[in-house]
């Protein structure tokens, strides 16, 4: 089949994306959800909200089916993924060009749409996508698919409204718009920032805004069939799967998992957390564009307006939802939260090219978008290079695999702990024996019946402190007055239940997420602490550390990992020293020097919310750890 320009020009995006995010990728199993995502992946189970049962479905099955490791398989599906929704941008900015530079022949056109392409794939938002396992590689390509879709349907309605196209195009380019359209509110509710550019679009359209309603009640089967993937998570949640977050399997269950209750407050909620996030996107927006290219985008602004004015609206539309969205969400892992303004810049930039087209020809437009793009993965390529990222697995090993057998671990460390043992766990069926439990999720009757389902004799062990709490969740649900400290206060009464009941049958240990009472003891014990009801000296076990280093990493949350682990050896050092031993306590100092990751203050860049702090207090502890005294004994 002989395929046009614009598909040859989509094809070699994939393919040079593609390369270069599978050159990039994590290698296993990442920071942050990526390892509880995995998991529920592999189990078909029910991750946290929104659910996601599209991206689980898909992702189970090809992890399934490909005989690699899991991980690997899932970081490479994402990278397929990012680099698909690459290739679709590429088609969407040919049609942008067709409409700004009419005169630009089609090979020349192509060439120019894919280099703008590559300029919005290798920006750091969409790049970071493809470099592990996460919800947003497969939000990146619906973003550009109905935006794309989008597109072509309104072309097709006005084709078909002068008579030069049959209905019946326009009625399939509608389903397959409307179709994936639902397919992407299953994967990512953030799909709802396409909204506005898309609507504008739709009224801008000749004869518009009087055949919308018409136009979009006929869209409303196939969008309905998108969201079939929805009935999934009541049904899988009946099974009671190892992963059954927040156990959507009543309407109103399902309801508050799809819509994300628990982060609304989160969302416009704190004015100076908003100025944080403005701060951030001051910075990162131009950066990714390498400055030029949103020079490029603005020149794009007034002749995409006088091209195409639904075009216009759905670039402009997509660039400010997206950025007022991430303006407004107080979270620290804002980048993919921009995904929807990418396409809509790309698009600007594209139609700014025709401006550099009437003055330097075809190649200077396109000289310039390669520039860019080459730009793009300068600047970006260290920040987006995970090959050497081990540090969550690392630690996750590190604090677990030394632990006694059927060893309790207390933890809310979920970015560097939680979430990868999970994929350890319940994938690799890696020290299974060892419980997780997270007194910061206890706040949810969920988490505490898969609990007791996973941990039957900590259940137990609480006796009735475990019954009255978990029945104040119940009563709290069903519309009790329960004031929040009184769940606090009973929730606390059950954690403390729970060890107390573990404690003489099984080694107790924690991370700092249980506050000792009376007759209990803290031992720092390699990454962690182990909780003792005596103070007698307590032996760490020798064994070689899991980390390895990921160097001049500036990321919050790997300054956040190896600071963790840096502070446990300084505790253990102490505490060697507290007991006489010099030398184990000179050996622990230089043990947290180890983990040094060796950052470099002048070049921390500006982090969502304000969390480059965390980074600098990270340089500044290794800094003083440096100079810092040997231990004496006390």
């Amino acid at each position: 089949m002989t395929r046009t320009p614009a598909a040859r020009g989509a094809l070699a995006v994939f393919g040079i994306t593609l390369a270069a995010y599978l050159a990039t990728m994590c290698r296993g199993v990442g920071l942050i959800d990526r390892g509880e995502l995995m998991a529920a992946a592999w189990t078909f189970g029910i991750p946290h909200p929104t659910g996601y049962p599209t991206l689980t479905l898909l992702a189970g099955a090809v992890a399934h089916v490909v005989p690699l490791r899991p991980a690997l398989t899932l970081n490479a599906l994402a990278a397929v993924l990012a680099a698909a929704g690459a290739a679709v941008v590429a088609r969407l900015l040919d049609r942008v060009l067709a409409a700004v530079a009419p005169a630009l022949g089609a090979p020349a056109r192509a060439a120019c749409a894919a280099a703008a392409a590559l300029a919005a794939a290798f920006t750091q938002v969409w790049w970071q996508q493809a470099n592990g396992y996460e919800v947003y590689a497969l939000h990146a390509l619906f973003v550009a698919l109905v935006t794309w879709l989008g597109v072509r349907w309104l072309d097709a309605c006005a084709l078909a409204d002068a008579g030069a196209v049959p209905p019946a195009s326009a009625a399939r380019a509608g389903i397959a718009f409307a179709f994936v359209t639902g397919l992407s509110f299953t994967n990512h509710a953030t799909t709802v920032l396409l909204a506005p550019g898309l609507v504008a679009a739709a009224l801008l359209t000749p004869g518009g805004a009087r055949a919308l309603p018409r136009r979009v009640a006929a869209l409303a089967p196939a969008f309905v069939a998108g969201l079939l993937p929805v009935l999934w998570l009541p049904l899988r949640a009946a099974m009671h799967p190892a992963l059954d977050w927040g156990h959507p399997a009543t309407p109103a269950a399902l309801l508050h998992h799809l819509r994300g209750g628990d982060y609304a407050r989160w969302l416009f909620a704190d004015g100076h957390a908003m100025a944080l996030q403005l701060r951030y996107l001051a910075w990162r927006v131009p950066l990714d564009w390498a400055y030029a290219g949103l020079v490029i985008a603005a020149l794009g602004v007034p002749r995409l307006w006088r091209a195409s004015r639904p075009l216009a609206a759905i670039a402009i539309g997509h660039t400010l939802a997206g950025l007022a969205f991430a303006v407004g969400y107080a979270i620290p892992d804002l980048d993919a939260m921009l995904l929807a303004a990418v396409p809509g810049i790309a698009m600007l930039f594209a139609a700014g090219l025709a401006a550099i087209h009437e003055r330097a020809g075809a190649r200077g437009a396109l000289g310039v978008a390669a520039a860019i793009a080459v730009l793009g993965v300068v600047l970006h390529a260290g920040d987006c290079d995970e090959r050497r990222n081990a540090l969550a697995e690392g630690y996750t090993r590190d604090a677990i695999g030394p632990l006694p057998p059927r060893a309790v671990l207390l933890t809310d460390l979920w970015e560097s702990l939680g979430a990868p043992a999970l994929y350890l766990q319940q994938v690799e069926h890696w020290r299974t024996d060892v419980t997780l439990v997270s007194p910061v999720m206890a706040r949810n009757g969920w988490y505490l019946d898969a609990l007791a389902r996973r941990a039957p004799d900590l259940a137990a062990g609480a006796g009735a402190a475990f019954a009255e709490y978990r029945g104040a969740l119940a009563a709290t649900a069903a519309g009790g007055a329960t004031t929040r400290a009184a769940l606090d206060a009973a929730r606390l009464r059950c954690i403390d239940a729970m060890v107390a009941g573990a404690i003489d049958r099984r080694p107790v240990f924690t991370t700092g997420a249980l506050e000792l009472r009376a007759g209990w003891y803290a031992a720092p014990w390699r990454s962690v602490v182990r909780v003792v009801t005596d103070t007698a000296y307590v032996a760490e076990p020798e064994a070689a550390w899991a980390y390895r280093p990921w160097p001049g990493r500036a990321d919050p949350y790997a300054a956040l990992t190896v600071r963790a682990y840096a502070l446990a050896r300084i505790a253990r050092a102490g505490y060697e020293a507290r007991h006489g031993r010099l030398d184990r306590a000179r050996r622990c100092m230089d043990e947290a020097r180890g983990f040094d990751p060796h950052i470099r203050p002048e070049r921390v860049a500006p982090q969502p919310l304000g969390w480059d702090r965390v980074v600098l207090e990270t340089a500044a502890l290794f800094r003083d750890l440096r100079t810092a005294p040997p231990p004496a004994e006390r």
